[in-house]
């Protein structure tokens, strides 16, 4: 069993494994061995398995095997979507603290159902151009 980021519990798919893989120009043959050399290696690991140890077990199983450049590419994937996860879970929440009720009247920002939308337009405006439209270096 596999346990996700949000707790579910889940059978393991392999052809979860073959998908990473896939990504990657290799013969069949090659692809078909290493899928088996990762499966292999997960099935080593105490059920439930968490997600991030699979992917820990891709990443090392491909250095292992001296496939750096994948390794390498599989780690800036990785780390691209753990941040796109943050970067949700942040507007989440704002919008989240936002859509709460405050027990205070502010003249400046209302608790009426339009002020709120326009409050959490705004953060998502700024969350939206802080990811997509801004570059590394400006930030």
């Amino acid at each position: 069993m596999i346990k996700k980021r949000d707790g579910r519990l889940v059978p393991f798919e392999k052809n979860k494994i073959v998908k990473v893989f896939s990504h990657f120009d290799w013969s069949e043959k090659e692809r078909g061995a290493m899928v088996d050399y990762v499966t292999k290696q997960v099935e080593k690991e105490p059920s439930p398995t968490h997600v991030e140890m699979i992917q820990n077990i891709v990443q090392q199983s491909l250095r292992d095997l001296g496939y750096e450049k994948e390794a390498d590419i599989f780690e800036q994937v990785r780390e691209k979507r753990m941040n796109e996860r943050l970067k949700r879970g942040l507007l989440h929440a704002k919008i989240q603290h936002i859509t709460e009720k405050t027990g205070r009247e502010n003249a400046n920002v209302g608790n009426s159902p339009s002020a709120k939308l326009l409050q959490i337009s705004e953060e998502a405006s700024k969350e939206f151009a802080t990811v997509h439209l801004i570059s590394e270096e400006a930030k």
